[in-house]
């Protein structure tokens, strides 16, 4: 059984086989492990004045404070949503420095702008409608495009979902995605997500939690940087942010009223079509199998399940009794750059690693048997509550996909496309013959900026090469 096939029966995420990073690709590339929240940066020991930030929100916080919540703070109601409630002055980045590390993540364009970036924690609203917080990297270049300003989203692949795996305690895991746009001119935020790194349990490839947060992210932007309220919002995201970008796309409208969400790229993303769980009938299957990647994501979705959905004291129980204190540590601890490697140590097959009673269960109710009970029964309604429908006429989407790629195949990126087509949604495929899952996003930047940048100014949309993809499997 190969990754493709074997993805998303263990995932349980037919057609968009979220997350497959193998160890020396995307995770190698996206999660350094030294250092964390706290680190070098000019506002990590100390507070900073007020007057060191040219926004209307007060940076007066220490680094390790932007993933602490404040104390007292209010009910959070709708106007609030998107609230920077900490921030600290981080780094700045030099024109030279911008250069040199936009041309290191393999994107060649003109470098305008240099940037001051700011760690900030801002408020939101997990899957349940329950306040928390989620904590980010604000962008804003020194040199601004010319034209009307718009707010960028930035959204990160799979990290992990323990604390330490938060890409904004680091200060190059992001560069590949987000520092292209700020060396054009645009302002940026690249949140962390709700849960990584701010108190709670990241609800891993929940799309309503990741849409919502996503939006808020926006919501932010325009409050720190004192925004319009027409102020365009482009939302990007590779990957697991792919997914969360259209997932924003699909709540823009309820969730997201207020906000002008003008335009969604999606690079290679993660989100899920439909649901099978298949996949759990195979007990023997070696868990290092595909460099482990299939069981450490396996391993994110059922802890983040359990500890969302049933209480924090039930965070491991989707893992079998052999292993479960074992594998609850891991996830607890590491990143997915360890995960693949660290988990078939302690849980040598999926027979090992997942819980008997869970697998049982699920596998009963997806067959419509008598038998169905819980907690497979409530794990099945949420996997298919989970597939959103997108905004039929609302943002376009301008989706780009390697043929190359083996963590997203084709196959399952057309299954997206094609869902996305058929729910009324405006959407530019561009395709490329040479890249990966990683390489998409640096192979692609410069398209994803003048498409953006078309729709700031009012322009025709730039062309792409767009192949033809494999049928839908």
């Amino acid at each position: 059984m190969n990754i493709r096939t074997l993805a998303p029966a263990l995932l349980f995420l037919a057609c968009s086989s979220s997350e497959m990073p193998s160890p020396v690709n995307e995770a190698a590339d996206a999660m350094p492990l030294a250092d964390g929240p706290g680190e070098a940066g000019n506002g990590s020991d100390a507070g900073v004045d007020a007057t060191a930030s040219p926004t209307p929100i007060p940076c007066i916080d220490r680094i390790a404070d932007a993933y602490t919540a404040p104390a007292n703070m209010p009910e959070l109601i709708d106007a609030r949503r998107g609230d920077v409630v900490r921030c600290a002055l981080d780094t700045s980045i030099d024109g030279a420095a911008m250069a040199s590390r936009v041309t290191s993540v393999g994107v060649s364009m003109a470098v305008t702008s240099g940037a001051k970036s700011y760690r900030v924690a801002y408020r939101t609203r997990k899957f349940d409608g329950a306040a928390t917080l989620s904590s980010a990297r604000i962008f804003l270049p020194t040199t601004s495009r010319v034209g009307e300003a718009p707010l960028l989203v930035a959204s990160h692949g799979t990290t992990g979902v323990a604390d330490v795996c938060a890409p904004s305690a680091y200060e190059n895991v992001s560069d590949y995605l987000v520092l292209p746009a700020v060396a054009h001119g645009y302002a940026v935020i690249a949140p962390d997500y709700a849960g990584l790194g701010t108190p709670g349990i990241h609800a891993y490839l929940d799309n309503v939690e990741a849409g919502q947060g996503t939006l808020d992210a926006a919501r932010a932007l325009a409050k720190f940087t004192g925004a319009s309220s027409s102020a365009r919002v482009f939302v990007y995201g590779h990957s697991q942010g792919g997914g969360a970008a259209l997932s924003a796309q699909a709540l823009a409208p309820t969730y997201g009223a207020d906000l002008n969400v003008t335009g969604i790229v999606a690079f290679a993303p993660g989100w899920a079509t439909k649901v099978d769980v298949s996949g759990l009938a195979n007990t023997s299957l070696l868990t290092s199998t595909s460099l482990g990647a299939p069981a450490a994501f396996t391993s994110l979705i059922l802890y983040s399940y359990f500890g969302n959905r049933l209480g924090d004291a039930h965070k491991g129980e989707g893992f079998a009794a052999s292993s479960r204190a074992a594998v609850t540590n891991l996830v607890e601890s590491q990143c997915i750059t360890q995960l693949p490697l660290s988990i078939p140590v302690v849980a040598p097959t999926f027979g090992t690693l997942i819980d008997t009673t869970f697998r049982q269960t699920t596998l009963d109710c997806a067959a419509g048997k008598p038998s169905c009970a819980e907690p497979g029964k409530s794990y099945l309604a949420v996997q298919k509550a989970n597939i959103m429908t997108a905004t039929k006429g609302g943002a376009p989407v301008l989706a780009l996909q390697g043929l190359n790629d083996t963590v997203v195949p084709p196959t399952a990126f057309r299954c997206i496309a094609d869902k996305l087509k058929a729910e009324g949604v405006d959407t530019q495929i561009c395709t490329d013959a040479q890249a990966d899952h990683l390489g998409i996003v640096s192979r692609s930047s410069k398209t994803m900026l003048d498409w953006i940048d078309a729709k700031v100014d009012d322009a025709s949309l730039p062309t792409c090469a767009a192949s033809v993809l494999p049928a839908c499997q």
